[in-house]
């Protein structure tokens, strides 16, 4: 059995975690330019070489414009990508799992616990890409990825499963959902079917 972890400091403790996991494994750490809907953000990214993908600690990251702290808005934000930054200066976002440091289901991170209080990052699944929304229900048809059922609030709900907090297969697990995000966007913008997708949404 799966819950939605809502106790805030348990949440607080999770992201740090996850950002301690992440900062453990060997990277090549550069200073780029982070490019997503309406801003951009400088700051260090970690490059999994083995695993062909990117990751933002964006804790400590101030937005371009210097308005506004990172810190400071309502939820964690967690960018991924899939460019190798040896080359590129200015990183494109395959996918964002954003975790609202309290119950916010309109955020589509989460991070869940088992009854053997292990603790992983799931998906609510509404994603969003190059101005297509993608709307939860066909997110979960396309999705080739695990798919749990979690207790919310005496509800239960889909969640894709992103990683288990722990070392062993966290990066694995990371990468396989970055590209199936990344399969599932290049399917979306080469097709012309679009029977259920919007236009214009919101990173979550």
């Amino acid at each position: 059995m799966y819950n939605v972890v809502t106790d805030y400091n348990d949440i607080i403790e999770s992201n740090n975690l996850f950002h301690k996991l992440m900062d453990s494994f060997p990277c090549t750490k550069a200073e780029r330019i982070i490019g997503f809907y309406g801003g951009s953000v400088c700051g260090s990214i970690n490059y999994y070489d083995e695993y062909g993908f990117w990751f933002a600690n964006t804790l400590k990251m101030s937005l371009k414009s210097g308005k506004l702290s990172v810190g400071k808005i309502p939820h964690f934000w967690h960018p991924f990508g899939i460019q190798n930054p040896e080359s590129i200066k200015n990183m494109n976002i395959t996918t964002e799992i954003n975790i609202p440091h309290s119950f916010h289901r309109g955020r589509a991170g989460v991070f869940i616990i088992n009854e053997n209080n292990d603790f992983f990052i799931g998906s609510r699944g509404h994603i969003n890409t190059g101005g297509i929304s993608i709307r939860k229900e066909n997110f979960f048809e396309q999705f080739k990825g695990t798919i749990v059922i979690v207790r919310e609030n005496n509800k239960y709900i889909k969640i894709a499963l992103v990683c288990k907090l722990e070392k062993n297969q966290i990066l694995q697990s990371i990468k396989e959902y970055v590209y199936e995000i990344n399969r599932i966007k290049i399917m979306l913008m080469q097709s012309s079917y679009k029977r259920g997708f919007s236009s214009v949404g919101s990173a979550t």
